[in-house]
């Protein structure tokens, strides 16, 4: 036997004590959701309103802040939950059905794209506040498994499909991981660790080719954005990409190569004597050192000019200098000596975007689908990203510059 007692703290401040809480209104404040709201509510006329759809958007917020994967757990922790009921302007708990419904009217083409204004408009705001966000963006895709049975003949997602990626172990061995789903290319901010642009495709789509696609988007949607680094892993490499970063993008592509040989052998197809990744052959056997960009051009210097123990290749006291054209081979020499210190440097910053696919994953249910279909699979991965924008957008209001990056302890 038990008694209830009466509440010994008022609203308000268990609202301001309590974690999720008050992250949930935070990440609200930031998010800008009148037009997609207000067309719904147009779209309603006069029709009963005891579902609203600002209170069902709020909700589904709430459960990634929360960290509820299904709409079956949001409704039971609705139902438990009065402060969560008041602050998501709940006066009747939905049904998991009023939910489908509101997912399935947000995968509309109109509402799709308002709903993608939303993120825009927190990217665009963070822009305002962190003038240099963009400036280095990686690219990477992760695997998003569908929600059906993969084992069997006739899947029930029949929009998705089979992908397979390989990974290099330490060992030198190569693993391989199938999945059943889709693929989410995500292009973040390195520096701040903030996604600026992002495209759910179908498992079996090469991924590397919608490179130009989701950074011609990104360009489309923050006009003010200026992109200096485009960062991507070997599975973006292809000189179709390089030629797009550099010219279309005026940035420099810094992809890692996919090596058929051993990067100390000679690369008898190159258009100069040099190995596979670029870098030129001297005559007196050494590989070249980089000494910068000259324009459209590369510049190497012969290795032992200096050296009492060689002498120099040339005649002249600078020693023996090379100039490789970028537009003899952008994939081999984009714009930057792939074995000098600065792209080792540059594509390092590459993890950044690994750690936004973990904390999407982990902590903001990327990877935990209840829903069939590209569409809905893709409002899922926008709410989370929504969520994600949006602490971050409140925090850089906020000035807690510390906490910007700590995305997970904010919107988890």
């Amino acid at each position: 036997m038990h008694v209830i007692q009466p509440s010994l703290i008022s609203y308000e401040h268990f609202v301001g004590e309590g974690d999720d809480n008050q992250r949930l209104i935070k990440v609200l404040s930031a998010l800008d959701a009148e037009a997609l709201v207000g067309k719904l509510d147009r779209e309603r006329k006069r029709r009963r309103n005891k579902y609203p759809n600002r209170m069902l958007f709020a909700t589904l917020i709430a459960g990634k802040v929360y960290g509820i994967a299904t709409v079956s757990g949001l409704v039971r922790e609705l139902t438990r939950n009065p402060a969560l009921r008041q602050i998501c302007g709940v006066t009747a708990i939905p049904k998991g059905y009023h939910y489908s419904r509101f997912i399935s009217k947000l995968t509309i083409a109109e509402n799709r794209e308002l709903v993608l204004k939303v993120f825009d408009k927190a990217v665009d705001e963070l822009k305002d506040i962190l003038p240099d966000l963009g400036r280095s963006v990686a690219v990477d895709g992760t695997a998003v498994s569908s929600y059906c049975k993969q084992s069997g003949k006739d899947k029930s997602d029949k929009e998705a499909s089979w992908g397979k990626r390989r990974k290099r172990l330490e060992d030198g061995t190569e693993e391989t991981r199938s999945w059943h789903g889709y693929s989410l290319i995500l292009a973040v901010d390195t520096k701040y660790e903030i996604p600026v642009g992002f495209e759910l495709i179908p498992a079996n789509v090469n991924e590397s080719r919608r490179l130009p696609v989701v950074l011609r988007d990104v360009k489309l949607r923050h006009p003010k954005m200026e992109i200096d680094y485009v960062i991507a892993d070997a599975g973006f490499d292809s000189g179709e990409n390089c030629r797009f970063v550099l010219g279309e993008l005026d940035a420099l592509p810094v992809i890692k190569m996919r090596l058929t040989q051993d990067k100390n052998k000679e690369f008898s197809s190159a258009m100069c004597r040099c190995n596979e990744l670029g870098t030129p052959i001297c005559d007196c056997g050494g590989f070249m050192v980089y000494a910068g960009r000259d324009g459209k051009y590369l510049k190497f210097r012969c290795p032992r000019n200096r050296d009492i123990r060689g002498g120099p290749c040339s005649d002249s006291e600078y020693g023996r200098v090379l100039k490789v054209a970028i537009s003899e081979d952008e994939r081999r020499w984009p714009g930057l000596a792939r074995q000098s210190k600065k792209w080792e440097r540059l594509f390092r910053r590459r993890t950044a975007v690994e750690r936004v696919n973990s904390r999407l994953k982990e902590h903001l249910q990327l990877d935990e689908q209840y829903v069939r279909g590209i569409g809905k699979v893709t409002m899922n991965a926008t709410f989370s990203l929504l969520v994600m924008v949006g602490a971050s957008l409140a925090m850089a209001k906020e000035e807690r510059w510390k906490d910007l990056r700590r995305i997970v302890r904010l919107a988890a």
